[in-house]
């Protein structure tokens, strides 16, 4: 049974990962789309920090569906068709970080994944 409960917060929390950076689409006109904040592994670092999470198992299972979530979504968004409007990372209040775009995303991905495996 105890295996059931952790396949399901890994899987749920690595579904969340893998649709939580979009989630700036909603906030378009202040963060943009593809966010500096929403684009990065930010949400597992903070709960990685957060003491109670970190210190038990399936805390560590849920940070570990996030990071490969988060991860494998940023590594998607290393392939768009240009690199101009959407596929740029915004600063708050819609401010494009331009040609520093791929190197955000992929520092991010590869961060996250590397955390991942020390788990």
């Amino acid at each position: 049974m105890k295996n059931i409960k952790y396949a399901f917060v890994f899987l749920f929390s690595y579904y969340i990962g893998l649709k939580f950076p979009d989630v700036d689409q909603f906030f378009k006109s202040s963060l943009g789309h593809r966010s500096i904040i929403t684009h990065s592994i930010l949400l597992p670092l903070i709960l990685f920090f957060i003491n109670p999470v970190k210190s038990n198992f399936l805390g560590k299972i849920l940070i570990v569906g996030l990071l490969l979530g988060i991860g494998l979504h940023l590594s998607a968004d290393l392939h768009p068709r240009s690199w101009h409007g959407y596929a740029n990372i915004k600063l708050p209040t819609n401010i494009s970080i331009g040609i520093l775009s791929p190197f955000w995303i992929a520092i991010n991905a590869i961060i996250g994944l590397f955390f991942l495996q020390k788990f």
